[in-house]
C-alpha cells in the first residue's frame, strides 16, 4: 500500500494510476489497518514513514471532560424537565416541566400578579395516586407552585455546577468516570 500525506490518500499498489502524488511512501499492511482506524489529523510522515501522532496524556483527560460535561449538561436537562413537586395544593402533587409546561407555568405566574387578575388558575398535576387533572390553583397556590418549580431548577443547576467544579478538578480518567449525575 502506498499512502500520500499531501493528498490525505491511499494508494493500493495493484491499482496503475496516471499520476501519482510525488510524496508517495509505501506503507506495510499492518500500518495501513492502523491508519483506517484514526482520523486523518492524526497521521504525518516522519523520515519516509508514516507515523500516529497519538494525544498527551492530559489532550486525552480534557477530551474526556469535554465529553462528561455534555453528558451532564443533558443530564441536567432531563432532570429539569422531568417534573417536580409542590404541595401548594394541600397535599403533595407532581408537576410537569417540559417546555411548554415551562411557559404555561410562568404564564399562569405573571397573570397572577397583574392587576384585576382572577383567582382561579387550572393547570396540570399529578396526585398520589397516579391521577392527572388539570386541577384550579388559586393566586397563592400557583405562585408557590411557581416556588417550587424555581426552587427545583436551582437544586439541578446547583448539581450541574458542583459537577463541573469536579471534572475541572480531576486528574485522573478514575476520577472522571465517578463523575455522574
Amino acid at each position: 500500500m502506498r499512502f500520500s500525506l499531501k493528498n490525505k490518500g491511499f494508494y493500493p499498489e495493484s491499482i496503475n494510476y496516471d499520476n501519482l502524488p510525488d510524496d508517495l511512501i509505501t506503507i506495510d499492511n499492518e500500518t495501513y489497518l492502523i491508519a483506517l482506524s484514526v482520523d486523518f489529523s492524526s497521521i504525518d510522515v516522519v523520515n519516509g514513514a508514516l507515523v500516529i501522532i497519538q494525544d498527551s496524556p492530559e489532550q486525552i483527560l480534557d477530551n474526556a471532560k469535554i465529553s462528561q460535561i455534555a453528558t451532564l449538561d443533558k443530564s441536567c436537562h432531563d432532570q429539569i424537565v422531568s417534573g417536580f413537586y409542590s404541595s401548594a395544593l394541600g397535599a403533595q402533587h407532581e408537576y410537569p416541566s417540559k417546555p411548554n409546561d415551562q411557559t404555561n407555568m410562568i404564564g399562569l405566574i405573571t397573570e397572577s400578579v397583574l392587576p384585576g387578575a382572577t383567582d382561579e388558575y387550572k393547570f396540570w398535576c399529578e396526585d398520589n395516586m397516579g391521577n392527572w387533572a388539570r386541577l384550579i390553583h388559586t393566586k397563592l397556590q400557583i405562585q408557590e407552585v411557581g416556588l417550587a418549580f424555581s426552587a427545583h431548577i436551582k437544586a439541578q443547576q446547583t448539581i450541574y455546577e458542583n459537577k463541573l467544579s469536579a471534572i475541572s478538578e480531576a486528574t485522573t480518567q478514575a476520577a472522571l468516570d465517578a463523575i455522574v449525575w
